[in-house]
């Protein structure tokens, strides 16, 4: 690719929510958590969030309550990520990076998210 069609953008990181559900709307993916794409994972936790909210939505009539349970399960999952994506991030060394994105990736492939009240979400 030639120098000159190469696009060399700021990445801007979004810092962490408080809040992802006002009454009966709610921030998902990258809206809720964006996070660094030096961690890959962004489709991942999209995804993540989706089959949740299907899970916690789909039984109850209680939107309200449902997207409660889905902000009180994910927000510390994903300050969990975001502390994971930030040593990937600020990694001093090639050898650093390395161990901590393979800490990373291991965690996520390891510790599926929890649906509040069962065992496991089933994507």
């Amino acid at each position: 690719t030639p120098e000159e069609q190469i696009l060399h953008n700021q990445i801007m990181l979004v810092p962490p929510l408080p809040h992802w559900v006002s009454g009966r709307v709610a921030l998902a993916g990258d809206a809720a958590h964006a996070m660094s794409p030096h961690s890959t994972a962004g489709a991942t936790l999209g995804i993540e969030d989706a089959a949740l909210l299907g899970c916690l939505l789909s039984p109850t009539g209680d939107v309200p309550a449902a997207l409660a349970a889905y902000e009180a399960s994910q927000i510390p999952r994903y300050a969990h990520v975001a502390r994971l994506s930030a040593a990937v991030e600020n990694a001093p060394t090639p050898q650093d990076f390395a161990r901590h994105y393979v800490a990373f990736s291991h965690w996520m492939i390891t510790q599926r998210p929890r649906r509040p009240g069962q065992n496991r979400v089933e994507a």
